[in-house]
């Protein structure tokens, strides 16, 4: 998929988001949660903007980033769809939710680092990509030894 492709179908689906938890709040009376659990689907789809592919490097990213939202979002989201949880406006909850963003964005910015360095051209720096051929089959070398 086109990185073009990729970044409008993060912007209509970010945008559809926004509009829904946005027309969900006010039916019930307005919400300030809306900015938060937009921001973490923000975060939680930007997974999106990087798969180039199906089998790609952002693969893993993309199936971590929706349990993301479910653990820390969801909760949220059907409060605001249904008015059944109470607003998180205690004592801590912003401290709580400015954390929760920042462990997805470190997230992002950690696994975004990996790929990078696992991809680098540098022999010092790259991960070693099989077994060197002498241990290749260990466990097959000394049956046969011991087996002759």
């Amino acid at each position: 998929m086109k990185k073009s492709t990729r970044l409008t179908l993060w912007l209509v689906a970010n945008l559809c988001f926004l509009i829904f938890t946005a027309v969900a709040a006010s039916l019930r009376g307005g919400d300030p949660r809306v900015l938060y659990v937009s921001s973490l689907f923000a975060l939680c789809s930007a997974s999106l903007l990087w798969m180039d592919r199906l089998n790609g490097s952002y693969v893993l990213l993309a199936v971590l980033a929706p349990f993301y939202f479910v653990l820390y979002g969801m909760l949220d989201l059907i409060g605001l769809m249904f008015g059944a949880y109470p607003p998180s406006i205690a004592a801590g909850a912003g401290a709580a939710e400015w954390g929760i963003l920042s462990g997805m964005l470190c997230i992002l910015l950690g696994y975004a680092a990996g790929v990078r360095l696992g991809r680098s051209t540098d022999p010092g720096r790259r991960a070693v990509a099989d077994w060197p051929q002498p241990h290749s089959g260990g466990v097959a070398e000394q049956d046969a030894q011991h087996a002759g």
